[in-house]
């Protein structure tokens, strides 16, 4: 199971968006049949304990209302903005110590105002709290018998289904072997009823006889409620897995029509391989891989991101001390996970933990300069 330091030490690897010089004929916004069209913008004024770049922020809609909000791990609280509004509408503050402590929370989910889920990755548990900030209920959910705590977040995101709260548990295998075999323990069931647990769904077989690093374990996931299914994306594989909830079956399917990626592992030697964390970060860098899923319910399409490489000299000149924010495609996918076209995206201009979907558009989080305002890019996608 991997270790919150470890998590840590990789920050500055998870921040840097791949930049790739060589897409210069590539028109950014463009791709074959489609484009991106910028169609407004959403700005929110930010308070001095509050920064953008944040993953962890989600819209839900209450009483007709749409709610911009976001996790402030500094304060511990969830901020709700009306989503066509600057100001923030509310704060809900959480106590981490005492009758209705919390701990450090690392993520969430809002079934309703008055039904909160609150995830502490640091105490291993998942706290129900109502909208007076009281503590209904606590789960446990880390299991030492088979070495999983869930990893979840932005890209990683809390959902319920039914009974269930359904966690993203990647990292449960160990990272720098060669690994032959693995655990159905990905994914964490968690039924709210009676606190039991379940683990499903194992690690692809493209993951056999290499080494592939902290990074290239990471899976990404989102949830499609039309049909009820969890659709998951591998960043060294090119099919995508998924998992249907009305029948509990899980496949996995060939993307149609999308250009493979080939990526490299750390290493094919048998047993265990660590390498510097640098030199680890380097390949990283020069690799095309995929990261996150996004689904769009109004339009019935997948947005798989593809991380882009880096240019040469950056590379080079890696240290762990920059972070730059480059280009990545978006692989625009069908409701029958055929690809109908791929999207470059403009270097150093959005950060792209933050994107979400909302009725049709994609919204990017602007890099810009004035750290007391989030700004969010509307995009239509147009051709389709």
């Amino acid at each position: 199971m991997k270790f919150i330091l470890r998590i840590q030490v990789f920050v500055i690897i998870l921040i840097c968006v791949a930049c790739n010089l060589s897409k210069e004929n590539k028109v950014p916004f463009s791709g074959e049949y489609l484009n991106l069209k910028r169609v407004d913008s959403l700005v929110f004024n930010l308070d001095s304990l509050s920064a953008g770049r944040n993953p962890e922020s989600r819209v839900y809609e209450f009483d007709g209302i749409k709610y911009f909000t976001f996790l402030n791990r500094k304060s511990n609280s969830l901020y709700f903005y009306q989503k066509n509004d600057s100001e923030v509408d509310r704060i809900i503050p959480f106590e981490r110590e005492g009758e209705n402590g919390v701990g450090n929370i690392s993520s969430y989910f809002i079934h309703r105002l008055d039904s909160i889920f609150l995830y502490s990755y640091g105490g291993a548990r998942l706290y129900l709290i109502d909208s007076n900030q009281v503590v209904l209920n606590r789960y446990f959910v880390d299991d030492e018998g088979v070495g999983v705590r869930p990893e979840v977040g932005g890209r990683r995101p809390l959902f319920k289904v039914g009974d269930h709260i359904v966690l993203n548990s990647w990292g449960s295998q160990k990272e720098y072997y060669n690994n032959q075999d693995f655990p159905e323990v990905s994914f964490t069931f968690l039924n709210i009823k009676d606190s039991s647990k379940t683990y499903k769904i194992s690690y692809p077989d493209t993951y056999k006889n290499a080494i592939w690093g902290v990074q290239f374990y990471q899976i990404f996931h989102d949830y499609n409620p039309i049909d009820n299914l969890m659709v998951i994306s591998y960043p060294i594989d090119n099919n995508l897995y998924v998992y249907d909830f009305n029948n509990d079956n899980y496949e996995k399917i060939s993307v149609l029509g999308g250009e493979d990626l080939d990526v490299e592992p750390l290493s094919y030697n048998s047993g265990k391989f660590v390498p510097n964390i640098i030199e680890e970060a380097k390949h990283q860098m020069g690799q095309r891989y995929y990261s996150s899923i996004k689904f769009d319910s109004k339009n019935n399409l997948y947005y798989r991101l593809i991380e882009e490489p880096f240019d040469e000299k950056y590379i080079e000149e890696f240290s762990g001390s920059f972070s730059i924010y480059g280009p990545n495609s978006i692989e625009i996918l069908d409701n029958q996970f055929k690809v109908i076209d791929v999207i470059l995206l403009p270097e150093n201009s959005y950060f792209m933990g933050s994107m979400f979907v909302d009725d049709g558009y994609i919204y990017l989080e602007k890099i810009q300069d004035n750290e007391d305002l989030l700004i969010f890019d509307a995009f239509n996608v147009n051709g389709l």
